[in-house]
């Protein structure tokens, strides 16, 4: 399973919570053991 999270921000440099994204798509994909893997891709504008 792979889900897409896109975040638009007004800073270079920041801390976003995306705790509860993450949480509501483990709980809409119904898996009940396995590892998250997050990777997050910054681009330079």
């Amino acid at each position: 399973m792979q889900e897409t999270i896109s975040i638009s921000t007004d800073k270079y440099n920041g801390l976003y919570d995306i705790t509860q994204r993450i949480i509501n798509i483990i709980t809409k994909s119904k898996v009940k053991n396995g590892i998250v893997n997050i990777y997050v891709q910054g681009n330079r504008y």
